[in-house]
């Protein structure tokens, strides 16, 4: 957990061999659309590393990335102009935001794709808000009572704390 809501909790990665990364990206389809091969790298996370640590003495920009948004709820990345509008007007970090939440943007963007009508982060947050006083630490996100048409995503996200990787940034631009 990465913020000052609650006394901090250090959560290490799980992905600290090669061969448990290797066996994670065989085992799902990590698409990179419109990414030049060789942009961004996977990479194992050191035993000390928490999806909070900063960049410190690391030379090239990465990122932290859950395996479960990947595997279980498709995320991709680059994100697109929706999902980033969404992320910027919540003011979170897609780390910060649960997966339960991804699944709801996740389903509202096909949504919105199946019925041809483009999704923005306005309309999406005419039917989600973020739900007041979560001490957790993640933002989550609810279905406003009047306008809900999404029955919640109801999988079980208790243990994915641990289940992230290192995302680099092996080009600019």
């Amino acid at each position: 957990m990465c913020g000052s809501m609650r006394k901090s909790v250090e959560v290490f990665s799980e992905f600290t061999k090669v061969s448990m990364l290797k066996a994670f990206v065989e085992s799902v389809d990590i698409v990179l659309e419109g990414v030049p091969n060789g942009a961004f790298a996977l990479r194992k996370c050191r035993e000390f590393e928490t999806v909070c640590l900063g960049r410190g003495k690391e030379r090239k920009d990465f990122f932290y990335f859950y395996s479960c948004l990947i595997s279980d709820i498709h995320v991709r990345f680059p994100f697109d102009a929706f999902t980033m509008e969404v992320l910027r007007i919540l003011n979170v970090a897609h780390s910060q935001l649960h997966p339960n939440s991804w699944a709801s943007l996740q389903a509202f963007r096909v949504l919105c794709e199946v019925l041809s009508v483009k999704a923005t982060a306005r309309t999406f947050l005419h039917f989600f808000g973020t739900r007041p006083g979560d001490r957790i630490g993640w933002v989550s996100l609810v279905g406003q009572a009047k306008n809900n048409f999404f029955a919640p995503y109801t999988t079980s996200y208790k243990n994915f704390k641990g289940d992230f990787f290192k995302v680099v940034v092996e080009e600019e631009g």
